[in-house]
């Protein structure tokens, strides 16, 4: 899976900084489980794709980073669903869980980047100027975290020199509990890596995420 228009192994690079937007494929049933769970599988799916495109059109189009997108599903429906990532640089996700998808993916990326960051699409505060902000704190801390209300995070990153240090962060985690956040940095801290945290964010994962999502969308259209 190689998105057209980039070379998808840039040359090494101290310097080069990576972008790697994490999504599912755009299938019904398979993603936003728990928002579908209030307003079923099709709006569920509906709010997914939204949520992923506006993602891409916020993050991909800086000149001071590449950005790759990462799939976990069929290539195709996600191109059908979401024409602009077909420029970027397209990558499937490999891994048992999320930790190891993640694990793989800043692994494989500071093989050719100095810094590298993965970012989820379900923060709509990871903006442009986020993003910049983790990848200017690379300068310093060996590994970057973007904390979320719900107790873990939306955005994680690190740099070359750390790369063969990073296992421990993302294997046997308690996915999807408030305890991800601390978890991670106490596990940092054991390791011996420096982090730095970035302001908080909130994620949309369940229908009051979702109103959040819309009064925040519609309040930002009004100024």
């Amino acid at each position: 899976m190689t998105g057209s228009g980039q070379d998808p192994t840039p040359p090494a690079s101290h310097d080069a900084a990576c972008l790697c937007v994490f999504a599912r494929a755009p299938l019904a049933g398979g993603v936003k489980r728990r928002l579908a769970a209030s307003i079923g599988d099709r709006e569920a799916l509906a709010a997914h794709v939204r949520l992923v495109g506006e993602a891409i059109d916020r993050l991909a189009g800086s000149a001071s980073w590449r950005t790759e997108f990462w799939l976990a599903g069929p290539e195709p429906d996600a191109l059908a669903a979401w024409p602009q990532c077909g420029n970027l640089v397209r990558r499937a996700q490999q891994g048992h869980d999320l930790g190891a998808r993640m694990h793989h993916a800043l692994t494989a990326t500071l093989h050719s980047a100095g810094r590298a960051l993965v970012v989820g699409i379900d923060c709509p505060e990871i903006d442009a100027d986020y993003v910049a902000a983790a990848f200017d704190a690379l300068e310093d801390a060996d590994v970057v975290l973007g904390p979320a209300e719900d107790g873990g995070y939306g955005l994680v990153g690190a740099r070359r020199r750390v790369r063969d240090r990073l296992a421990p962060l993302f294997s046997d985690m308690p996915w999807g509990t408030d305890r991800v956040l601390g978890e991670t940095l106490a596990r940092c801290r054991r390791a011996d890596l420096a982090v730095a945290r970035l302001p908080l964010i909130w994620d949309v994962d369940d229908l009051e995420d979702w109103r959040r999502y819309l009064a925040w969308v519609a309040q930002r259209g009004a100024l």
